[in-house]
């Protein structure tokens, strides 16, 4: 699939990439270790997959690898609840990716480098679009001459289309990281460029999607957007503007929402004619 995927990439007229093998393992990914771990348990061999598709798990695994000094229990509870918090934090035990003392909750100090999901949230699109669609794509695709020394965090190819994918897993997103969003839609022209912004607060999309129609430079007499973002499924808060542009935020799962900007696509964008 390595092959496939750099052939389909080269025939978008990008010659020069680099991107992490699926062969070497990459310290900045939270992983699973053991199907059958030395201190207890029996797990499938994509249990951490699944695990890291809901919304809760990856709640309670962001707040675990942002706090600085540890996070106490309740508060990790308040994502899921105490029963299920037990089976998340027997599973991360048991795969060495989190620690629990007197109360408290760390990461484990093999990832002690590691200060958020952000990097696994990439592994994990990639990794869906392989699993799901069965199409190839690999994250973290670094371009030498992309001028802003920044990288592609997911790129596929559904059956010969162009997609790629601005996974941000916090809330904290700068201007100059939605300019360079719009930008490089823009630069590498990608059939589908989808901003997932992974959060289930519907009002901190809203603000994105407002701050991202405000940088936009093609304004009317009135200052407003010509092609503003436009909500087009409001139970995943999906937006999309004209040709390639989607913004989707994750009230209900990562999946979900990426079904949902496919379907926009396929059952009506594609068929909308542009001009210019």
């Amino acid at each position: 699939m390595d092959s496939d995927f750099e052939l389909l990439f080269r025939r978008q007229g990008i010659v020069k990439f680099t991107y992490h093998p699926e062969t070497l393992t990459d310290p900045q990914v939270l992983a699973q270790r053991w199907c059958h771990p030395p201190t207890g348990g029996e797990y499938l061999i994509d249990k951490f997959y699944r695990l890291f598709g809901k919304n809760d798990f990856r709640k309670v695994l962001r707040r675990i690898y942002t706090a600085e000094s540890g996070v106490a229990r309740d508060r990790l509870a308040e994502n899921c609840g105490d029963v299920q918090l037990h089976e998340y934090l027997a599973f991360l035990s048991h795969q060495e990716l989190a620690v629990e003392q007197d109360g408290l909750v760390y990461k484990h100090p093999r990832y002690r480098t590691v200060s958020g999901i952000g990097r696994t949230l990439e592994w994990y699109v990639a990794r869906w679009f392989q699993e799901f669609l069965q199409c190839p794509a690999r994250y973290k695709i670094h371009i030498p001459d992309m001028g802003d020394s920044g990288d592609l965090d997911v790129v596929t190819f559904l059956e010969g289309m162009f997609i790629w994918a601005e996974c941000k897993s916090g809330r904290h997103i700068t201007d100059a990281q939605l300019q360079r969003f719009r930008e490089r839609a823009q630069a590498y022209t990608p059939v589908m460029a989808i901003l997932l912004i992974d959060t289930d607060d519907k009002k901190a999309i809203q603000r994105y999607v407002e701050r991202l129609n405000n940088l936009d430079d093609l304004v009317n007499t009135l200052g407003e957007p010509l092609y503003p973002l436009e909500v087009k499924n409001q139970r995943e808060w999906l937006y999309w503007r004209g040709r390639a542009m989607y913004v989707v935020g994750a009230p209900n799962s990562i999946e979900e929402s990426l079904v949902a900007a496919l379907r926009l696509y396929q059952g009506y964008v594609k068929f909308v004619p542009f001009v210019g």
